[in-house]
C-alpha cells in the first residue's frame, strides 16, 4: 500500500469510528444577562434588570451603565457542550447592538469577572462596577460606532478563548462585564423576542484522540515515511 492509499485509508477509518481530530463548532444560546447603573453624583442604582429585553454599556459625564453576561451549561457530555479534556481552539462571544448615541471615541470591552452574580438579584449597590470585580484589565477590546446608528442592528464578537479555557481548567464561571463609551449603547438580551439578535457563545473544540487512535495515525504516518523513504532510494539507485 502507498503513501496515498495510507492516508485515504486513515480518513475512512476516522470517518467510521467517528473520531473527532480536526475540531466541532458549537453555538451556545444558554446565557445569563442583565445591566447594572448608577450615577457618578448620586449613587449605584439599586434596581434589578434581570428581566429586561436589553442591556446596556455605557457612560457619560455622569451616568453609567455596564452589563454582566454568563454562559450556562458549557461543560459536559451533552451534544451542545464542550467535553472537559477537549481542545478549546476559539471561543468568541457574539452580541447585536440595537440603539446607540455614537461618538468618535466610543469604545465596548469585556471583562473577565472574579466576582459571583445573580441574574435575577444583582444591582449597583449589591455589586459595584465591572472593574472592580474582574480578573485584571479587558479581555478584548472592540471600537464602538463612531456615528449615530439609533437601530441599525450591528454585530460585536468578542475573543472569550482565554476565559473558557480558564473555567475548563477549573477556575470559576462568573461571566463576563462589559463597559462601554458613550451614551445609551444597547444590546439584545437573551430576554429579547428577536431570538437571530439574543447573545450567543461560538466554540471551536476537538476531542482528544484516545491513546490508540494516536498510535494508529503515528503508525501511519511512519509507514508511509518509510515506503516514501525507500521509493526515493530505490529510485536513486537505478539510475
Amino acid at each position: 500500500m502507498n503513501g496515498t492509499k495510507l492516508i485515504a485509508a486513515s480518513f475512512i477509518w476516522i470517518a467510521m469510528t467517528g473520531v473527532n481530530v480536526w475540531g466541532e463548532v458549537l453555538t451556545l444560546a444558554l446565557i445569563e444577562d442583565t445591566y447594572i447603573d448608577g450615577s457618578t453624583i448620586l449613587g449605584g442604582n439599586n434596581d434589578n434588570h434581570g428581566n429586561s429585553a436589553e442591556f446596556s454599556a455605557s457612560r457619560n459625564t455622569h451616568l453609567w451603565s455596564e452589563s454582566l453576561i454568563r454562559p450556562v451549561d458549557i461543560f459536559g457530555s451533552g451534544p451542545s457542550q464542550v467535553g472537559i479534556n477537549d481542545v478549546i481552539h476559539r471561543a468568541q462571544l457574539h452580541v447585536w447592538l440595537d440603539l446607540s448615541w455614537g461618538n468618535p471615541t466610543n469604545t465596548f470591552s469585556l471583562y473577565q469577572l472574579e466576582s459571583d452574580w445573580s441574574e435575577s438579584t444583582v444591582t449597583s449597590n449589591s455589586y459595584g462596577r465591572v472593574a472592580q470585580n474582574a480578573t485584571g484589565g479587558p479581555i478584548d477590546s472592540l471600537a464602538g460606532p463612531t456615528t449615530n446608528p439609533y437601530s441599525t442592528d450591528t454585530e460585536y464578537v468578542f475573543d472569550v478563548t482565554i476565559s473558557l479555557q480558564d473555567w475548563q481548567s477549573g477556575v470559576s464561571n462568573f461571566g463576563w462585564g462589559l463597559t462601554g463609551t458613550g451614551a445609551n449603547n444597547r444590546f439584545f438580551s437573551s430576554e429579547s423576542t428577536n431570538m437571530s439578535r439574543r447573545p450567543s457563545l461560538v466554540i471551536d473544540a476537538s476531542a482528544v484522540p484516545e491513546p490508540t487512535v494516536s498510535a494508529f495515525l503515528l503508525g501511519l504516518a511512519i509507514v508511509g515515511g518509510v515506503r516514501t523513504h525507500k521509493k526515493r532510494r530505490s529510485v536513486g539507485s537505478s539510475q
